[in-house]
């Protein structure tokens, strides 16, 4: 077996044409190369494995150097392959990914190792193989794993919230096809809101966005040039309110289609949004609308849904009024924690 100098640096130093060709090819790759001799306990590394490892000036690679550098929780799983690979009763092959902190301080990487061992009279003489940095493929994978037990969880959630919808939506209904009505625009609301959760995610969504969606199911995409004027650009809803919070701006959209200021052609609809260090406040005000007429016995889903479940959702409280100039409703609640 001809033996690689691999601690040349410089291909164009190296006088054979086919070492030349492997090992130029491994560099444009940034694959490492190492051999292991278990007799005299030697590592022979190139360049780009003394680069993972953070070691460039160790003269000799004993086998603590190498699994010096190695993630405590993967030293197990380093000794094991490589036994596995030295054992000659076994196939001589080594295919393990473990972690590497470089002993220069560099960051963490995961690394891919494959061998093959090299036996003569059943004793494991030599050990070659190649080493690569698959961090990003392992920060990938991981990523997803992250988004699919993420995505697990907000469907489980949703089917919840439907489920609950369903339910509350029996309250205030009269008849079947009112019941059946106002479920399919609930459940096509929560359609709207999983929508911009998958397009941003499952991460925070901002209220200008949310609240377009509500608006525009009234008044088109155009909704600025008519009846509400918004005042909140700045607001973001963490994932795990977008789906109440999304309801209930439809609920709110809705009362004021049917009863309130969206009813009459000069109603207006102001909603503000303040956000103090410890206290955030949404106004929804509306005016110009219809006397609104005041139901002391009212428990339809949109006053359980504003007056209680969102309330409790965000850990903050809600008032409810009406007067001559139309329905008001102002929620208070402690900031939201944005994610980073």
């Amino acid at each position: 077996m001809k033996n690689f100098d691999y601690s040349k640096s410089r291909v164009a130093e190296i006088s054979d044409p086919i070492e030349r060709r492997i090992m130029a090819a491994l560099k444009a790759s940034k694959i490492g190369v190492f051999e292991f001799e278990p007799q005299t306990d030697t590592a022979f590394w190139d360049d780009r494995v003394r680069e993972l490892w953070g070691i460039r000036d160790a003269n000799q690679i004993t086998y603590e150097v190498v699994v010096g550098q190695v993630h405590p929780d993967d030293r197990a799983l380093h000794d094991a392959g490589t036994a596995q690979a030295l054992d000659p009763n076994g196939d001589g092959r080594m295919d393990m990914t473990y972690r590497l902190f470089p002993k220069d301080g560099g960051p963490m990487r995961w690394i891919k190792a494959t061998a093959e061992c090299l036996f003569r009279d059943g004793v494991a003489v030599r050990l070659v193989g190649t080493v690569s940095d698959v961090t990003d493929e392992r920060s990938a994978v991981e990523h997803n794993k992250l988004l699919i037990n993420e995505l697990q969880h907000r469907v489980k959630n949703t089917l919840a919230t439907a489920v609950a919808v369903v339910g509350l939506s029996r309250r205030g209904c009269t008849d079947i096809n009112q019941y059946f009505e106002a479920v399919d625009e609930r459940l096509r609301n929560l359609s709207t809101s999983h929508d911009l959760l998958r397009q941003s995610e499952w991460s925070d969504v901002h209220f200008q966005e949310l609240f377009s969606k509500a608006a525009e199911s009234f008044l088109g995409a155009r909704w600025k040039d008519h009846q509400i004027t918004l005042n909140a650009d700045a607001l973001q809803i963490p994932a795990q309110h977008v789906m109440t919070l999304s309801i209930a701006l439809h609920e709110l959209m809705t009362n004021a289609a049917k009863h309130g200021a969206l009813s009459v052609t000069g109603g207006k609809i102001e909603v503000t949004v303040t956000q103090e260090p410890t206290l955030w406040t949404l106004i929804w005000t509306e005016t110009g609308g219809p006397v609104p007429k005041a139901d002391p016995k009212n428990t339809g889903f949109g006053h359980v849904l504003l007056e209680e479940i969102l309330p409790n959702q965000v850990h903050g409280t809600a008032d409810a009024s009406l007067d001559a100039g139309g329905y008001r409703y102002v929620l208070t609640f402690p900031p939201f924690k944005i994610q980073e």
